[in-house]
């Protein structure tokens, strides 16, 4: 046990108290992230950090299928009407 683990189990018991006496949820965020650091109990290693950021595969980008293309497949290259286009401009500004 070095001190890093005695001021984490501190913190954390801290923070046990005051969700006893407050009630207020917030506070078990902070006691899980002080738990899993003090249960780990292992030094960080960038190593161990860029394996874990390779595991995670890219989301698939998913094409929302409207029921009037029923019989057509979707096709982003497809001509679209004037009035499409700027439909489609138009989400496109809400979404940024």
């Amino acid at each position: 046990m070095n001190s890093y683990d005695i001021l984490l189990a501190s913190i954390m018991f801290y923070y046990l108290l005051k969700l006893i006496n407050t009630g207020d949820e917030k506070y078990w965020i902070v006691i899980g992230i002080v738990y899993g650091l003090l249960k780990n109990n292992q030094n960080f290693n960038p190593k161990i950090d860029k394996r874990n950021q390779c595991k995670c595969k890219p989301k698939k980008k998913k094409v929302k299928i409207s029921k009037t293309r029923r019989y057509q497949s979707y096709d982003d290259n497809a001509p679209i009407s004037r009035r499409q286009n700027n439909k489609r401009k138009k989400e496109m500004k809400s979404h940024v």
